[in-house]
């Protein structure tokens, strides 16, 4: 998470629980915290206060990013996914892969995984190629009762 989330993140901390978080703390929370989009630590955050008067950590926020990217990872299956062009050497498929996987654990909608894969092997996504797309609905995935 970059400096500028984990402002944006510690303020909605500070007004559940009263914490005064300086520059410091802004830089370690930026490093602790994974590759978690701000939107998913906010809503996380609001969870977490909702439910307990437990002061919230990095920790409790990545336990719950790596819970909500597993459900998001399996709500796509394998052949559901964007099909890379097929003259990818072993490395550019990797990176292929990596940018789809990355998407769809952010929650980004079809057309969205497909464009950041190809813009994360530095192409422009062709007109006639086949891609596969899914429906689902993001903002009931992790969702706790």
């Amino acid at each position: 998470m970059n400096v500028k989330d984990a402002t944006v993140l510690l303020g909605k901390c500070a007004a559940f629980d009263n914490r005064k978080p300086t520059q410091a703390t802004v830089l370690a929370w930026s490093e602790a915290l994974d590759d978690m989009p701000v939107q998913d630590a906010l809503n996380f955050v609001t969870q977490h206060y909702a439910a307990s008067r437990d002061w919230i950590m990095p920790s409790d926020l990545n336990r719950e990013w790596h819970q909500l990217r597993r459900l998001r990872q399996d709500a796509v299956p394998q052949a559901q996914r964007p099909q890379p062009p097929q003259d990818l050497d072993g490395p550019t498929y990797l990176v292929w892969r990596r940018a789809v996987s990355r998407a769809i654990s952010h929650g980004q909608p079809a057309e969205q995984v497909t464009a950041a894969a190809y813009e994360a092997i530095g192409r422009t996504p062709e007109l006639e190629a086949p891609t596969n797309h899914y429906e689902i609905n993001t903002h009931q995935i992790g969702k706790h009762s």
